[in-house]
């Protein structure tokens, strides 16, 4: 497997994407890649964290200072982050925009995903991403609903390394008392 600093970028996969005025950018903080969870991709440097959405939810938060999603490579920059990590949770069309936007700017394109991503979203951020954390929760596959999570995370870690994704997969383990 190769980290995602050694992805060649894709410039012949394009998305179409809606216009800026629908989507933006609400909250970002600098974080620690390895608060992530990403511990092979850049270890030890600055990840900017944002939270992208829908033009509702960026009036809403324009108050406590929103962006435009154009302006994530420069809020990246001024804050010395080479990668830029967003939730698989926002809207689709803004995310998708703003993973076009980062990877044009050359910075690394990361998703934040956890049980909720499903196999369209993993179909159609491939292209535009260089890493995904993938986070879920324990399960036991030796019971049917078992086998079917099982099924459906290995169907979706698959799509995504098949793109050439970079994967990494966290889930908490219990320990017997």
């Amino acid at each position: 497997m190769r980290h995602a600093a050694d992805h060649s970028r894709q410039t012949g996969s394009a998305v179409v994407l809606p216009s800026a005025a629908a989507a933006g950018v609400v909250p970002v903080a600098r974080r620690p890649v390895e608060q992530l969870p990403l511990w092979h991709v850049l270890p030890g440097v600055r990840a900017l964290v944002a939270v992208v959405g829908a033009a509702e939810e960026v009036s809403a938060g324009a108050e406590r200072g929103g962006w435009s999603i154009e302006a994530l490579p420069s809020l990246a920059r001024s804050g010395g982050c080479p990668l830029v990590a967003l939730s698989a949770t926002a809207p689709r069309a803004p995310l998708l925009e703003a993973l076009q936007v980062v990877r044009a700017a050359g910075l690394l394109a990361v998703v934040c995903a956890d049980e909720t991503l499903d196999a369209d979203t993993c179909r159609e951020i491939a292209p535009a991403v260089d890493a995904v954390a993938f986070a879920f929760a324990p399960f036991d596959d030796r019971s049917a609903a078992g086998r079917e999570r099982a099924c459906q995370v290995r169907d979706r870690l698959l799509r995504l390394r098949r793109a050439g994704v970079w994967v990494e997969v966290a889930t908490a383990v219990e320990r017997p008392l």
